[in-house]
């Protein structure tokens, strides 16, 4: 074996290790057996963007972000999600892009928590939520 060889392979397995230590299988992330209406479980943040997994029992009132941009991708469950006053049926498997300023909720369909990543840039600091009172129907 050439001195070259080694040392390519050493940095191919340390580059190897630093990647798993990123990676982050969603289906064994669960709630705690007893949770209120919502779970949250951040993921990671940085400058740019923080994610998280959210349970979500019930419903998620009617809200904005003003600065962020927030990815959802359902995990499992059901629900009906209102955006912007249309309301649409979502369940694993949907992926939903909310822009800054655009009103979103969330009523809970299925028997089991509905389960999502949420992925929100820039980096999130839980300070720009605005809850609004109009409803939807």
């Amino acid at each position: 074996m050439s001195i070259r060889f080694l040392f390519a392979l050493i940095v191919a397995l340390h580059t190897f290790n630093i990647s798993a230590a990123n990676t982050t299988n969603l289906q064994d992330i669960k709630a705690p057996a007893r949770f209120d209406n919502l779970y949250v479980k951040p993921l990671g943040t940085n400058e740019h963007t923080s994610s998280y997994a959210i349970f979500i029992k019930k419903e998620v009132k009617p809200h904005y972000h003003a600065h962020h941009t927030e990815l959802v991708y359902i995990l499992a469950g059901s629900a009906q999600f209102t955006l912007e006053q249309v309301t649409t049926n979502v369940k694993a498997g949907d992926f939903i892009r909310i822009l800054p300023g655009k009103v979103h909720s969330v009523n809970v369909t299925s028997l089991k928590p509905l389960k999502v990543l949420s992925i929100q840039t820039p980096e999130f600091h839980g300070k720009d939520r605005v809850f609004v009172t109009q409803e939807f129907n």
